[in-house]
């Protein structure tokens, strides 16, 4: 990983936390930023102080599930991701589709996701 990034990174985005702590705080930057969208409940991190990172959350449902007072900026977002799509700025990161929902391609699927070591989103459905 350093040898991509020898002087370090300043962010990092963490859709997988568990067990990768104490990389990013080896990879990153003094005063870098880590942001998470997994669930992971029980993460040490204490070994981000010493370079004073931050950890931020995202949680696409926050606004509405809180009742924010600012719920145009959900429309907002979700309009921006829209417009950086259709210009081919934003790539979607599915990787393997399972076309159909039943109980054979949701195995599969769990399955995929359960060994961890997938690269990209698994879709099931259409």
């Amino acid at each position: 990983m350093q040898a991509l990034a020898p002087g370090g990174v300043d962010a990092v985005f963490s859709a997988w936390s568990k067990g990768n702590i104490g990389l990013y705080a080896k990879v990153m930057r003094p005063f870098g930023r880590i942001a998470a969208i997994d669930d992971e409940w029980h993460l040490d991190w204490y070994v981000l102080k010493d370079k004073a990172l931050s950890w931020e959350w995202e949680f696409m449902f926050a606004r509405s599930k809180h009742h924010a007072a600012d719920m145009v900026r959900q429309h907002d977002i979700l309009e921006q991701i829209a417009h950086m799509i259709d210009a081919g700025d934003l790539v979607s990161t599915v990787t393997t589709r399972f076309e159909g929902i039943d109980a054979a391609h949701l195995r599969r699927a769990h399955a995929l996701v359960e060994t961890g070591h997938g690269i990209g989103k698994v879709v099931v459905g259409c």
